[in-house]
């Protein structure tokens, strides 16, 4: 799926097209950096072809994959609402397109459109709840446990959580850890345990789903 103009996005649905810029989307070849964190700038970005990855990079130069965002995602906002730095980096994991929203214009946007500032919030909202969890997987549940649960949730949101479902464009054992906070080693025993006990398979950047109930029960 792909989206070419501003008031194809969930966000504007429902919102005259008039209201929106129209002006050319931004590209970006795969690996490149769309921003760093701590960067300034309150441009708010909406991704309308492939996809973009958003990382913490930590002092001691570990990275930390917060998620992998699809088109009709966006991002940048938290720094547009609050005028500081950018939170994470974003990187472009294939060639990408973007449109874009200076500050102002999103800010204005929120003001005027009062679906839009619903449906703002409730993304924030949508965002804490995501980070609460997240919290509380990395102090209760083992690497494991860690490793089924991402794969389930991936298979899920991507309609292919059946036996035989495939994911496409899998992620590497390196990006994995780097999404889940852990060492890659970790990650790598984890995939081989659950390729012993038949609940995936897997080989040239695909995940094949086999048995998606032991993604789910703690058994694989």
């Amino acid at each position: 799926m792909s989206f070419t103009e501003l008031s194809a996005f969930p966000l504007f649905q429902g919102i005259d097209p008039a209201l929106l810029p129209r002006r050319p989307a931004r590209r970006f070849v795969a690996g490149q950096q769309v921003y760093q964190r701590d960067d300034p700038g309150g441009d708010v970005f909406f991704l309308g072809r492939g996809q973009l990855l958003a990382v913490y990079l930590a002092e001691d130069g570990r990275e930390i994959v917060f998620g992998q965002m699809q088109p009709g995602s966006h991002f940048g906002e938290i720094a547009a609402l609050d005028g500081g730095g950018r939170s994470l980096a974003i990187y472009a994991r294939s060639a990408a397109e973007c449109f874009v929203l200076t500050g102002p214009e999103f800010r204005a946007l929120l003001d005027s459109q009062p679906l839009v500032r619903e449906r703002m919030l409730q993304h924030l909202a949508a965002m804490v709840r995501r980070l609460t969890a997240r919290a509380w997987q990395g102090s209760a549940l083992t690497v494991a446990e860690r490793v089924q649960g991402h794969l389930a949730a991936l298979a899920l949101a991507l309609g292919v959580f059946r036996a035989g479902g495939v994911l496409e464009k899998a992620p590497t054992h390196a990006e994995l850890a780097a999404s889940l906070g852990v060492n890659r080693e970790a990650v790598s025993r984890a995939m081989s345990a659950l390729a012993r006990s038949g609940a995936i398979s897997g080989g040239r950047g695909r995940i094949v789903i086999l048995q998606p109930d032991l993604l789910l029960s703690g058994r694989g």
